[in-house]
């Protein structure tokens, strides 16, 4: 009985949901007639510690022509999942060869979340903005989603206890060790949706996930009746056994 609340901790640990924040802002409507309107290449995933440059092409909304640091002033702003502003640019660089602006944003105020980022760009007559969404992770990836890997951690799981109430099939138990202590390592890096290793949750799974295999895999070294019943040899005496 005494294994069933370790999986039954592990169970919750793997299946009960996380909650992630929400962007702190919403993709705008452009209701303007006048004014600027600013297009970006698409990119919602971004790597963890990498170097990234954000590009921004601006437009005046009423003829279609674009505009350059001569006749507007753009500003970037990033936020985390927080909504805490982790960086500004208040006057983004103009690049005459591909007719955009541009920032670059150093890898170190990249970890896996989700990030939202406000560029504005205005004049004494106009502006525009433009607000959006992205996320960062540990490969640059689209993370792997539930529940593909918590089926393989079920898998697992369900050896462990197989081989733990029917001893004959005591293979099974080492088979789903392994299994747990493998996703154990994959939970820890590169991680599964975002799970990683930098974040609480990501750490208490892989890390439970990897002691709770190893236990189980050498749990049978560490029995005395196990050890006497394959052998067919005795192990030592005990105290009491000398003293008798």
């Amino acid at each position: 009985m005494k294994f069933y609340f370790i999986f039954l901790f592990l169970f919750l640990l793997v299946f009960t949901p996380t909650i992630s924040a929400q962007p702190p802002f919403i993709q705008p409507t452009q209701p303007f007639v006048d004014g600027y309107i600013i297009e970006i290449p698409e990119q919602e995933i971004l790597k963890v510690n990498q170097d990234f440059n954000f590009f921004f092409h601006v437009f005046n909304i009423s003829n279609g022509l674009p505009l350059t640091d001569s006749l507007v002033n753009c500003e970037f702003n990033l936020h985390d999942s927080t909504s805490k502003l982790i960086f500004t640019d208040n006057s983004l660089f103009f690049d005459d060869t591909t007719t955009a602006f541009n920032v670059t944003i150093g890898g170190g105020n990249f970890t896996p979340q989700d990030y939202t980022y406000v560029t504005h760009c205005n004049s004494t007559d106009f502006g525009g903005f433009i607000s959006v969404a992205i996320k960062s992770t540990p490969d640059g990836k689209e993370s792997v989603a539930f529940p593909q890997q918590f089926s393989v951690i079920a898998l697992g799981i369900i050896l462990v206890m197989f081989g733990i109430l029917r001893s004959r099939y005591n293979l099974l138990k080492h088979m789903g060790s392994l299994v747990l202590m493998v996703m154990g390592i994959l939970t820890l890096y590169p991680g599964y949706n975002n799970i990683s290793h930098t974040t609480l949750f990501g750490l208490a799974l892989g890390s439970s996930l990897i002691g709770i295999g190893f236990y189980f895999l050498i749990e049978d070294s560490f029995s005395r009746e196990e050890q006497e019943g394959k052998f067919e040899q005795p192990q030592g005496s005990t105290e009491e056994e000398e003293e008798r």
